[in-house]
């Protein structure tokens, strides 16, 4: 007695429908009531999340994190506080 041989897969079959990601696009929203300055291009973030990086010594850490804490720098900058001088 034989075992029944299964038909093979098609190629079709093997593969998804859906289109594959080709790059991964993060947008990051103003919060309510705070205007983005301006879009930083992928090369300043890129720079930005490197200096981070390199600021913990080339310390492990996560690169995705690095990026969003760039983008977040790079499109609403910290306004600089004041500091009271003490009176001489």
């Amino acid at each position: 007695m034989t075992t029944p041989k299964r038909p093979k897969a098609s190629p079709k079959t093997l593969t998804s429908t859906r289109k594959p990601l080709t790059a991964l696009r993060v947008v990051a929203r103003a919060p309510s009531g705070v205007n983005a300055t301006s879009t930083p291009s992928p090369e300043d973030i890129a720079r930005r999340a490197y200096e981070i990086y390199l600021g913990r010594n080339g310390a492990s850490g996560d690169p995705v994190d690095d990026w969003l804490q760039a983008e977040r720098e790079l499109m609403f900058p910290a306004k600089p506080r004041r500091v009271a001088m003490a009176s001489a």
